[in-house]
Parts: structure tokens; sequence; C-alpha cells
């Protein structure tokens, strides 16, 4: 009776272990070839992403480029006329001290003048939806779905100052800096560093021109959220951020010399702000 029971049960037993090993072996195949797909792909997706976010990159780092040189230019141009001013101021002066009471440079009276008729203007055609209009409404249409990087690109692009001055009007400070509970932290912000940077220098520029007291106000209010904001070490910004700076001391420090008391306080307040930015730089 052993001698049959006994290897039976062996039998019965080594193709029950072979079967449970060949069930095992199946299912640790399925799941590694589950994993291996799921890897493949997470790294698709991830790969997509990044080249999303280099492009992206590259698109910014090209507007920013872009804003640096014009803002180069315009400097230049400012600088230029405001020579040229100097120089005629210096002419009429001239002028005036020989010229009077009818009597021309060489003494001799001057020749009258007669008077010309003056020429009918046409009537002007009926006015007409301009690029400026446009231009207004699409950066309005982003501001109102909270598109506030698209919005400030459609502004920096335009190359005024202006429409920069009109989006920071119409835009929520809270939400594009993250001052409200809707965002993760008080750190987060929904503008990239080089849109930072560009508005901080189109602000900076605006500010020595601007003398209505409202404008002001939020020109200083932006750019005081921008500066606590902006990673000066970012890859992005690193090797423009110096110049901008300097060039926003430079304008702050004109913007004091005009005496107005009202703003001292908060240039100054910005000013330390700024300073503390750049004490690596060695700004002063």
């Amino acid at each position: 009776m052993k001698e049959v029971m006994i290897p039976a049960y062996e039998a019965a037993t080594k193709q029950i272990f072979t079967q449970i090993s060949s069930q095992m072996d199946n299912g640790l195949q399925s799941l590694v070839m589950q994993q291996q797909q799921q890897l493949h792909e997470q790294q698709r997706i991830q790969k997509e992403e990044n080249e999303k976010h280099a492009a992206k990159s590259q698109q910014q780092m090209e507007l920013l480029d872009g804003m640096m040189k014009q803002m180069t230019q315009m400097n230049r141009m400012v600088e230029s006329l405001s020579k040229e001013v100097v120089e005629l101021r210096g002419i009429v002066g001239n002028l005036s001290h020989n010229v009077g009471g009818g009597y021309n440079v060489g003494g001799m009276p001057a020749p009258p003048q007669h008077q010309q008729p003056i020429p009918q203007r046409p009537t002007p055609p009926p006015p007409q939806r301009n690029e400026a209009e446009l231009c207004r409404e699409e950066i309005l249409a982003y501001i109102r779905t909270n598109q506030y990087e698209q919005a400030f690109t459609k502004a920096l692009s335009a190359s005024k100052g202006e429409y920069v001055v009109f989006a920071c009007k119409h835009a929520d400070l809270s939400l594009a800096f993250g001052n409200n509970n809707n965002m993760i932290s008080n750190n987060a912000t929904s503008l990239s560093q080089p849109i930072l940077l560009c508005l901080m220098q189109q602000l900076g520029a605006v500010l020595i021109t601007s003398y209505d007291k409202e404008e002001l106000r939020i020109e200083l209010a932006w750019l005081q959220e921008i500066a606590v904001s902006l990673d000066t070490n970012h890859e992005s910004i690193r090797r423009h951020v110096g110049q901008v700076l300097q060039q926003l001391v430079a304008n702050i420090n004109a913007k004091m010399a005009e005496g107005d008391m009202s703003l001292r306080r908060p240039l100054q307040t910005l000013l330390q702000v700024i300073r503390g930015m750049g004490e690596t730089m060695y700004l002063r």
C-alpha cells in the first residue's frame, strides 16, 4: 500500500508545485511587462514636457534679448535728444538776446511779414479701430481670463511703456504675485522670471516720464512686488539682471532729484530693496 500511495502523493505534489511555479513565473513576467510599459510611457510624457519647457524658455530668452536691445537703443536716443535740446536752448537764448524791437541779428529792420492764408483742412475720415485699440483689447481679454503671462507678453512686445502701464492698471496685483488664498504658496507667481525682468525694465523707464499720481502709484507698487519676487540667480535672466538693476537705480535717483516729497518715501523704500538685490553685484 505504501509503495503505491507514497509515489502517487509525491507525483501529485510535484505536479501542483510545478503548476504554481509556472503561474508565478507568468504573473511575474506580466507584472514586469506592465511596469516596463508604464515606465516607457512616463519617460515619453516627461520627454514631451521637457521639450515644451525648452521651447518656452527659448522664446522667453529671445523676447528678453529683444527687449534689452530696444531699451539700449531708447537710452541712446534719449541721451542724444537731451544734448540736442541743450544746444537748441543755447541757440534760442543767443537769438533772443541779439534780436529785439523788430531788428534782426545784423541790426537791420526786420522785413515785414505777410500773413499767409490758412489752408483749409480736409474733413477727417471717421475714426477707425487702430492698432493701439486692438492691442489694448487683446491685453484685456487675456487679463479677464487670468492669462497674465500672455497679457504681459503682449504688452511688452508692443515696445511702448504705455501698454505695460495699461496692463498693470487692469491686472490684479494679488493674482500676478500669488498674494491670495487660491495660490499654493505666498511665494508663487503667475509670471515667469523673464517677464518679471522685462516688466522691471519697462516700468523703470516710464517712471522718469510719469507725472500722473495714480500711474506713479501703480508703477511703484508693481516695481516693489517685482523686486521681492525676482530671482536674480535664475538661469534665464542671470546675465541681464545686473544691467537692468543698475539702470533702475539711476532712474529712481533721477526721480528723487525732482524733489516731489510725496514720492520720496516710496522711492527710498524701493531703492533699498533694489540695492539689497544687487549687493553681490556691487550696486551703489
